[in-house]
């Protein structure tokens, strides 16, 4: 059923072809991309004069968005040109999906869960942009395979690249280590700490050698307390909507945990847990108290799907965690597991069927809206 839906989800890409990018951070994303396809890591290495969305640093200007959607963007953009940049996007949900139905597989629970991540409005719509966010989710959720497996040193490397996709994503690594001492012991955490900080070496140092900063180009966005009502109401309404009650799986784990305090409890089904809340409630923390844009002046709609952006890293280990919990079977439950089993296996095709019609809208709006775009591009361009 995944892989029938995911043909499906490249069919209608393929249908409604993004035409040409609509936000200024894509413009960052390619010109980076843009700079490096000519095999240079300045704009004036590369003899393009001074491009948009770049910084001057100690070697020249370049492109001061995170580095990880540019590197991914530079290959196909130097060999295939401009359109051909928005299929990398495919490709990043394409494997999003797969890597989750992989974890879900090493959890014991059917592969048809991921179609929660194929159909999800935010992920759906952003695999249509240039755009870093959903690469941080495909980083999580193979950490997430990769913990879930015992393999550590990769699970380090994937979170890693996690942080050269979005850097605030480095403030999982702390979280992740201190769960896997907890759960697994001090040789675990020291190979995620070992692969980790191979890829948060060359990152640091890239950082440094081009912005004079270890930590690259700072000050973009702003915290306060101030956020965290506001932030709270939209990010848990936005969780609860898409997919109903998904904000709750903390609290159902941590629910169906107690309830089970008195029995035993399979260790590994406890280190799940443990992994997926350090995957998945580290960055809705953060962002509680973060600024962003599409918080005001707009339609429900729009919030929820939009709004979703900067915490869409975090999305597929709390599917993966809902998962966890809707299959579990909790003491004194009358619906009983088979009866529950049979129930969610029924629901399966309903969701592909749902996710199909609703994602076929949203890429269908999304492409007007683009086409707009182009329209109004090509008349300011003959004026």
């Amino acid at each position: 059923l995944l892989g029938i839906s995911i043909l499906l989800y490249l069919v209608g890409f393929a249908l409604w072809y993004p035409p040409t990018h609509a936000i200024e951070d894509e413009v960052g994303f390619l010109n980076t991309a843009l700079i490096w396809s000519e095999g240079a890591l300045t704009t004036e290495a590369a003899g393009l004069g001074e491009l948009s969305e770049t910084q001057l640093g100690p070697r020249g200007r370049t492109g001061w968005r995170n580095a990880g959607r540019s590197l991914l963007t530079a290959p196909v953009l130097a060999t295939l040109g401009y359109r051909a940049t928005f299929a990398v996007g495919a490709l990043i949900h394409v494997l999003l999906a797969l890597v989750a139905g992989l974890a879900l597989r090493r959890m014991g629970r059917s592969a048809a869960w991921a179609l929660l991540l194929l159909w999800h409005p935010s992920l759906l719509l952003y695999s249509r942009a240039i755009m870093a966010d959903a690469l941080g989710a495909l980083c999580l959720c193979t950490a997430a395979w990769t913990l879930l497996s015992k393999r550590y040193v990769l699970a380090g490397l994937a979170l890693g690249c996690a942080c050269v996709a979005r850097y605030h994503l480095g403030a999982s690594i702390p979280v992740v280590v201190l769960t896997v001492l907890a759960v697994s012991g001090r040789g675990p955490a020291l190979r995620v700490v070992l692969g980790g900080g191979a890829v948060g070496a060359c990152l640091l140092g890239y950082n440094q050698l081009m912005f004079g900063h270890p930590l690259g180009a700072t000050g973009q966005g702003h915290f306060g307390l101030g956020y965290l009502g506001r932030n709270l109401a939209h990010y848990a309404s936005a969780l609860g909507l898409i997919w109903p009650g998904m904000l709750l799986a903390p609290l159902g784990w941590g629910l169906w945990r107690w309830l089970r305090r008195g029995e035993h409890v399979a260790p590994e089904v406890d280190q799940r847990g443990a992994i997926l809340l350090s995957l998945s409630l580290p960055l809705f923390g953060i962002l509680l108290v973060y600024y962003f844009f599409d918080a005001e002046g707009s339609s429900l709609q729009r919030r929820v799907v939009l709004g979703q952006r900067l915490l869409l890293p975090a999305i597929p280990a709390w599917v993966l965690l809902y998962a966890q919990v809707l299959s579990e079977e909790f003491p004194g439950d009358w619906f009983g597991a088979e009866r529950r089993q049979r129930f969610l296996g029924a629901l399966a095709p309903l969701v592909a069927v749902a996710g199909l019609i609703g994602g076929g809208a949203l890429m269908a709006k999304h492409q007007s809206y683009l086409e707009e775009l182009v329209a109004q591009r090509d008349q300011a361009t003959q004026v």
